[in-house]
């Protein structure tokens, strides 16, 4: 009986120690793929920031040029006789 006892203790411990390896596993990969998608989060932000900026030069070259593209269009439409 004190064997059988024994054997299904150490059954139970082998089975936890599994339990354990198996979930320090599935944390650690875990682990990996949050640490992946923070770096490509980060990415992410400094293309969005960069991004942001071109854009803000884009519309301030636009209102710089709006009136000479205006004179333009004018002088256009004078050409054609309209």
């Amino acid at each position: 009986m004190a064997n059988a006892n024994l054997l299904l203790t150490f059954s139970i411990e082998k089975e936890t120690e599994n339990e354990l390896s198996y979930t320090r596993e599935q944390s650690a990969e875990l682990r990996a793929e949050v640490l992946k998608l923070k770096t490509e989060l980060e990415k992410e932000k400094q293309d969005h920031i960069k991004t942001s900026q071109e854009l803000k030069e884009l519309k301030m070259l636009y209102e710089t040029l709006k009136p000479e593209n205006q004179e333009l269009a004018k002088i256009i439409q004078q050409q054609r006789g309209e």
